[in-house]
């Protein structure tokens, strides 16, 4: 199920964490679950804020997302060529698709939902929010130092912790991520099991896969499709990661 509820509650979420599939999402609402449940314990004065996530699918496709306009809301978004080279390794067509038909179908949102469309949609309904409601974070910059793109992101949230148990909590969401590769591919993948410790803390992979002309014709394409969106092109499509 992608659209979890840490607190059971049905009434709206304090913070929601957002992002197309095989973007971290669901690291950053565990790491959260833990820096919220272990601030203090729970009162009727403290009570665990209510911690939602949804991964992949568009803003109309969650009619029943409980957001209101206090919900805080973090936005994870990362280098497409990475996230279409993900999906290609771990596709049934990698044996026998070159990786250059495989990006026709992506960019055209088959098999595994649009991600041009799925930025754009969450860009327009981000900029329905309060901005002081809003926090964006490029996988790339959580991968170059999680603790601190987490402090940060604590800091947003108004969560209290130091920066050494800020360390400690991203230690234990690291390690789990670090197992070694033969412990961590699966060896069948299905629409909704994804291997998420796979391919979180490594950026730029796409560049095993691309060649250079073929990096280059993606991301034009992309900044095509994204022109009416407020992300950082130079963050977002790291060529010289």
């Amino acid at each position: 199920m992608d659209l979890l509820n840490s607190s059971g509650s049905s009434g709206p979420s304090d913070i929601l964490v957002t992002g197309y599939k095989y973007s971290a999402v669901d690291h950053l609402h565990r790491t959260l679950v833990q820096l919220c449940t272990c601030a203090l314990p729970v009162t009727p004065e403290n009570t665990i804020p209510n911690i939602t996530f949804c991964e992949g699918l568009l803003p109309s496709e969650y009619p029943h997302l409980n957001i209101s306009q206090s919900t805080k809301i973090v936005y994870v978004v990362r280098n497409p060529k990475d996230i279409a080279g993900t999906l290609y390794r771990n596709s049934d067509d990698y044996d026998d698709t070159y990786l250059s038909d495989y990006l026709i179908r992506f960019i055209n949102g088959l098999p595994d939902g649009n991600w041009c469309q799925h930025t754009r949609d969450w860009s327009t309904f981000l900029s329905q929010h309060p901005t002081s409601n809003l926090h964006l974070i490029y996988f790339d910059d959580l991968v170059t130092d999680f603790e601190q793109e987490i402090s940060k992101l604590c800091q947003f949230l108004n969560i209290d912790k130091n920066y050494v148990k800020i360390c400690t909590v991203c230690m234990s969401v690291r390690k789990e991520s670090e197992q070694p590769e033969q412990k961590r591919r699966k060896l069948h993948h299905t629409e909704n099991d994804h291997d998420y410790n796979e391919i979180f803390f490594e950026a730029g992979k796409w560049k095993g896969l691309f060649t250079v002309k073929l990096a280059e014709e993606m991301d034009n394409i992309m900044l095509d499709e994204l022109k009416d969106t407020n992300l950082d092109f130079q963050k977002l499509l790291r060529p010289y990661l």
